[in-house]
C-alpha cells in the first residue's frame, strides 16, 4: 500500500527561498526604487503584522507601468492596488505531493 506521507517526503519548507517583503501601503514608485535593477526578483510577497496579504510578481507591475500613461497611473499607488489578493499559500509543514 502506498502512502502519500513518508518519514522522507520533501516539504514545501525545504524548497522555499527567501522573498522580498513590503508593507500594503508602500508605493508602487518606492517598490521599484527599492528593488532596483541590479537584482533579479521575479515576485514580492506584500506583508502586515507578519502575515501574507498577497502577491505581485514583477513581470506584472512591470507590464503595467509599461503600458501607455501606465507609470501616470500607477506609479502613485500603493502595491496592494495591484497584489493578487488570492495567491497559493501553503505551511512550510505541508508535504510537496
Amino acid at each position: 500500500m502506498f502512502s502519500m506521507e513518508s518519514k522522507d517526503s520533501v516539504k514545501v519548507i525545504d524548497l522555499v527561498e527567501p522573498a522580498y517583503q513590503v508593507p500594503p501601503e508602500m508605493l508602487i514608485q518606492d517598490v521599484k526604487k527599492t528593488i532596483g535593477e541590479d537584482r533579479p526578483i521575479s515576485s514580492i510577497v506584500v506583508v502586515k503584522d507578519n502575515k501574507p496579504l498577497g502577491l505581485v510578481m514583477t513581470l506584472h507591475m512591470d507590464r503595467m507601468l509599461g503600458q501607455r500613461y501606465g507609470y501616470a497611473i500607477y506609479h502613485n499607488k500603493s502595491v496592494s492596488s495591484i497584489m493578487d489578493s488570492a495567491p497559493l499559500i501553503v505551511r512550510g509543514s505541508a508535504p510537496l505531493t
